[in-house]
């Protein structure tokens, strides 16, 4: 590796690094360290970015204007940056834009779809979050986590559908999953 490649390098990582230390406690401040990123010669933006960035978008609202720099900077069919944008569709209540997301992409992983699970739950689309869980049961190349659980226990409490609660204990129970505290609580209300 050059010596400049090098140095850029270890400034997109201070960068990265600066950004997600700030971007749940202040997004207004690792929103600025983005732009002064962007402004540097030789330092390069990387699919670590943009999950950072987005995820400080989101709570400021206004990760959609970020998407098209995603697509113009070829990082559009990263897998963690597509997952971020559900995220971020999903906390400014734009599941239309999250599910069309979530659908188009190539791969999905674990977090795909907890995300997308939990974006209809915390939409009020209880209906389609379960669903979501059947198919990816049925699909099979992904399988569910502790965190696709929480969503699905939160869905499952807020219907009052006691009979599936009962079967999410069992899924836990056969699957080997750690019952962690969120996920306990979820499945004891």
């Amino acid at each position: 590796m050059h010596r400049n490649q090098l140095f850029g390098a270890r400034v997109t990582f201070a960068y990265n690094t600066l950004i997600r230390a700030h971007a749940a406690s202040s997004p207004f401040l690792a929103l600025s360290l983005f732009c002064n990123m962007r402004r540097q010669p030789g330092v390069s933006l990387d699919h670590f970015t943009f999950p950072f960035i987005l995820k400080a978008c989101s709570r400021l609202q206004l990760g959609m204007h970020l998407h098209s720099v995603i697509l113009k900077m070829g990082f559009g069919s990263d897998v963690y940056v597509q997952n971020a944008l559900i995220g971020v569709y999903s906390g400014c209540d734009r599941v239309a834009d999250a599910l069309k997301m979530f659908e188009e992409m190539p791969e999905k992983d674990v977090v795909s779809w907890s995300s997308m699970i939990a974006c209809f739950v915390n939409n009020g689309s209880v209906t389609e979050a379960l669903a979501l869980f059947r198919q990816i049961q049925i699909n099979g190349s992904v399988k569910p986590d502790e965190v696709t659980l929480l969503s699905v226990a939160s869905a499952i409490s807020s219907i009052g559908a006691v009979d599936l609660g009962t079967w999410v204990d069992a899924y836990i129970s056969r699957n080997g999953l750690e019952l962690i505290v969120a996920l306990g609580t979820a499945v004891l209300r």
